[in-house]
């Protein structure tokens, strides 16, 4: 499941969007003047990915480009084989997240 998202993620990032046109099943239907955290959470919610909520917010909290982000996560997560970097899920979502973590 991961490599088929993986791949329809790098077929989205390459195609500029093309590439789920062509699956209408696997679009999520966005209304028009969402914001791009709320985008990005549609995304990860409805890739069938079973990202925690948490993390997914966490993910999209302050994102402006919402594609991006998706696309950001599905690379860095994406196993290793299909040129993806194959990180554990809660530092693919560090590496993708736009508002980074406060602290020392």
């Amino acid at each position: 499941m991961r490599i088929r998202l993986f791949a329809m993620s790098l077929a989205l990032t390459f195609a500029g969007g093309l590439a789920l046109a062509a699956e209408p099943e696997t679009q999520p239907q966005i209304p028009a003047g969402t914001s791009e955290p709320t985008k990005c959470y549609r995304l990860m919610a409805e890739s069938g990915l079973e990202l925690p909520v948490g993390q997914a917010v966490e993910l999209c909290a302050g994102t402006v480009a919402a594609v991006k982000t998706y696309a950001c996560f599905i690379e860095a997560w994406g196993p290793s084989a299909n040129n993806g970097l194959g990180l554990t899920l809660g530092l693919a979502v560090d590496l993708c997240r736009t508002i980074p973590r406060e602290g020392p």
